[in-house]
């Protein structure tokens, strides 16, 4: 999948709330697209796109219970971790759409007619 189609799928999903959608958005920009991984630290995407940490927190709970990502953090010292995150495009692909529900309204009423 493509990362433009898989941000539009994150962008039109039904029943996840905008925080979690924005906070998705910006772990697809730091993930590889060939391999949907990255080793990084929550701390430098909160940082970086100045999230507050309580709400990275609540989003990173919901976007596991959802399926969409897993994290992996392991303790390399005091203080320290090593956080691996796996975006899952697969789970994020199936995951109701507003645009389909919309697409799917279009073509039943899409019917050309022909005037006389």
């Amino acid at each position: 999948m493509k990362e433009y189609n898989l941000q539009c799928r994150v962008m039109n999903a039904r029943g996840v709330k905008v925080t979690d959608r924005f906070i998705m958005l910006c772990i697809l920009k730091s993930v590889d697209w060939h391999t949907w991984t990255k080793d990084i630290a929550m701390s430098a995407i909160y940082n970086k796109y100045e999230i507050p940490v309580a709400t990275f927190s609540r989003s990173i709970k919901q976007l596991k219970k959802l399926g969409w990502i897993s994290v992996v953090s392991n303790r390399t010292g005091l203080k320290q971790h090593h956080t691996t995150i796996t975006v899952h495009p697969h789970i994020i692909n199936k995951h109701e759409s507003t645009v389909d529900q919309i697409d799917k309204l279009v073509d039943q009423n899409d019917k050309p007619t022909v005037d006389q």
